[in-house]
């Protein structure tokens, strides 16, 4: 059931990654998704499904002490959206 929901969070993820491009980021799309990662992990929380939520969560967080996902100063990741985001999901 959790790694149901996971997978029903990763499709929600990608598409709302997909549609947050805006126009005025370079070609790059170096915008940093994790707070929008990190969010649904709240909102899967929130809605009774705990599991599911620290799941993602843990996933971020390996990902960033693996230094798979590196956050400058600036807080863009080393990452393009995409790429960050399936860093994410390969360790869920």
């Amino acid at each position: 059931e959790c790694a149901r929901l996971a997978t029903s969070a990763t499709n929600i993820l990608i598409s709302s990654l997909s549609m947050a491009r805006r126009p005025t980021l370079p070609a790059r799309v170096s915008a940093n998704p994790l707070s929008q990662i990190l969010s649904s992990a709240m909102l899967l929380k929130h809605i009774g499904e705990a599991a599911a939520g620290q799941r993602i969560e843990n996933s971020v967080w390996k990902a960033l002490e693996e230094e798979d996902i590196v956050i400058d100063k600036l807080g863009r990741s080393s990452k393009r959206t995409i790429s960050a985001a399936e860093a994410i999901i390969s360790r869920l």
